[in-house]
């Protein structure tokens, strides 16, 4: 059997013309602040501040969305006076007043996140993405929280790149 080679001109060209191949647009991700929220809380979290909304059945974050494009929902659990070391919480996302995700959570204690003021310590942090079809769509955010504390939320929209 005859073993074919190439030589190292080859393999350089054959190299360049992967490296400058076009790739498919990477995802990067901008803040979405919601037209409507129960409020805002400030948390400091290992030394930086983040603003989040607070998630509220009586009065869900609402969002403006143009899609396609998906949605990036980080949320936390805020401990309450009385809770333990674990913050459990329901997400539910209504998408044109239908319910397109309920999802549970239970977060454990982060050491260095809390609030800004006031006191009181934060969950880690819970990722969820959401696919948001074409046109123009109101997302409404809130949560159904276990214990005493509340929960918030961060949204981020998608932005392609080349």
């Amino acid at each position: 059997m005859k073993r074919l080679g190439i030589g190292p001109l080859a393999a350089a060209l054959l190299a360049a013309a992967f490296a400058l191949a076009p790739r498919e647009a990477a995802a990067a991700w901008r803040g979405l602040k919601p037209a409507d929220s129960a409020g805002e809380v400030c948390l400091a979290v290992k030394g930086e501040t983040f603003d989040y909304a607070l998630l509220d059945r009586a009065k869900p974050a609402v969002l403006e969305v143009r899609g396609p494009r998906k949605i990036k929902i980080v949320s936390r659990y805020l401990f309450g006076p009385g809770d333990a070391g674990t913050g459990v919480y329901t997400l539910r996302v209504l998408m044109d007043g239908e319910e397109v995700l309920r999802r549970s959570y239970s977060s454990p204690l982060l050491a260095g996140a809390a609030r800004c003021t006031g006191g009181g310590e934060a969950a880690a942090l819970r990722s969820t993405t959401l696919r948001v079809p074409t046109g123009r769509h109101q997302i409404q955010v809130y949560a159904e929280v276990e214990g005493e504390g509340r929960a918030a939320a961060r949204f981020f929209r998608e932005v392609k790149r080349a």
